[in-house]
């Protein structure tokens, strides 16, 4: 066993894990989770909603300025989206606590610099389909959540 180093697999919570596991493998083995996990909640559901999930994301993936897709896109997901909204603000939270004079510019940039540099590290590509449609998934919630979470910090803060 080596030194455990703090990880944050995505969900909000940090957890240990030791440096040699592979964050390509922690990122696909959190996404696949989450994915059966969606899918055994939506048990209810007919059997070709999961994959109207999936086509709606894949759509938003190809043509993120479509407001039509985006609209069903965040329908489609609105599940991962809230969760995600809750894990940022409590970031936001701590942020702010720790640095009383943290911007939205800069939690937002260091939220996406920590999310490419795990990424990176995990040996995640671009150039890989599958690993491209999976970054573009994380990305588009996480997109996604932080714009709810920053109309909300500004309603709160009485800008809007």
């Amino acid at each position: 066993m080596g030194d455990v180093v703090l990880s944050d697999n995505g969900d909000g919570v940090f957890t240990g894990r030791e440096p040699h596991t592979s964050h390509k493998l922690m990122a696909w083995h959190n996404l696949v989770r989450k994915m059966f996990k969606a899918a055994e909640t939506e048990k209810s559901l007919p059997n070709d909603e999961w994959e109207k999930r999936i086509k709606a994301l894949n759509d938003l993936a190809n043509d993120p300025s479509n407001e039509e897709l985006l609209t069903r896109f965040v329908d489609m997901w609105q599940d991962e989206i809230s969760k995600k909204v809750v894990a940022m603000r409590r970031f936001w939270d701590e942020g702010r606590r720790r640095f009383p004079n943290l911007t939205m510019e800069q939690f937002w940039e260091y939220h996406e610099q920590r999310a490419d540099k795990m990424l990176a590290e995990g040996g995640m590509s671009d150039e890989d389909a599958v690993d491209k449609f999976a970054i573009s998934a994380m990305k588009l919630v996480d997109r996604t959540a932080w714009s709810f979470l920053k109309n909300q910090l500004m309603r709160e803060a009485g800008v809007m």
